[in-house]
């Protein structure tokens, strides 16, 4: 399984802590800051149970892995919640970035399969964001090999339902119109 090059712009921009739960992961981030003296240099590592490894990514670094084993699980720690129309991405196989995989992915999303090659985006100042200042609060959000949520926090989110009933944030899809 492979989960495509990702991330988000404009305010929903945000920084992850990722970490495998179970079995093993290669996670690579590419710097897509335009004034970079990184931007688009890539970087790998391997996240297991067994090393006990966790990558921290500033906002702005596209995201990607692929599953070594089939019982992969990761664990994200978020600074922001997703919005969907903030979301950007490129293929995973961007010849651009010249990452060496390791194998070729048994499955992916058909939004990850879409992503456009970098060559294709506008300009290189589509990624481009506007200046904010992100809130504190860490939202906590793992998922499953197969791309599914499987949180293991209560959700946090003031009159969430799931919230009130004590139950945990499986399940809750909070977008940035549903914050107080």
């Amino acid at each position: 399984m492979v989960r495509g090059m990702h991330w988000l712009v404009a305010q929903a921009t945000e920084t992850k802590l990722v970490h495998c739960t179970r079995g093993a992961i290669l996670d690579v981030i590419i710097d897509i800051r335009p004034d970079s003296l990184t931007y688009l240099q890539h970087s790998k590592v391997e996240l297991t149970t067994d090393n006990h490894r966790a990558l921290h990514m500033y906002a702005m670094f596209a995201h990607s892995y692929i599953t070594h084993t089939d019982d992969a699980e990761i664990c994200y720690v978020v600074s922001e919640y997703y919005t969907p129309g903030c979301e950007r991405g490129v293929r995973w196989d961007d010849p651009a970035f010249g990452i060496e995989w390791p194998m070729e992915p048994v499955g992916m999303s058909g939004k990850d399969a879409m992503w456009p090659l970098m060559s294709e985006r506008v300009s290189r100042h589509e990624n481009c964001f506007t200046s904010f200042v992100l809130d504190s609060a860490l939202i906590p959000w793992c998922m499953s090999r197969r791309g599914s949520a499987v949180g293991s926090t209560r959700c946090t989110l003031p009159g969430c339902r799931n919230r009130a009933a004590g139950r945990s944030g499986r399940g809750c899809h909070h977008t940035r119109k549903d914050r107080p």
